[in-house]
């Protein structure tokens, strides 16, 4: 098992997801640049991934990045009208 726990504002998340024990690596995965974008399309935030290599690779929040990942988990900030 795997728990997460985010921290929004004055609240506290907390998730626990199934693990893999074949997935032998992990690592966040965070956009460093800046980022400009409208209310129109859901914007992938943060995430992390893992892999049952004994190798990482880095990842970005890109569509084409994340299709390459054999596991993530992606935090995506939509808008409500």
């Amino acid at each position: 098992m795997s728990i997460i726990k985010i921290k929004t504002g004055s609240g506290l998340a907390t998730f626990t997801l199934p693990w893999n024990p074949e997935l032998k690596a992990s690592a966040l995965i965070q956009n460093t640049g800046t980022q400009t974008f409208t209310g129109e399309q859901p914007v992938h935030v943060l995430g992390m991934h893992a892999t049952s290599a004994n190798q990482i690779n880095a990842p970005d929040l890109s569509e084409d990045s994340l299709s390459k990942t054999e596991w993530a988990l992606v935090f995506t900030l939509r808008f409500d009208e």
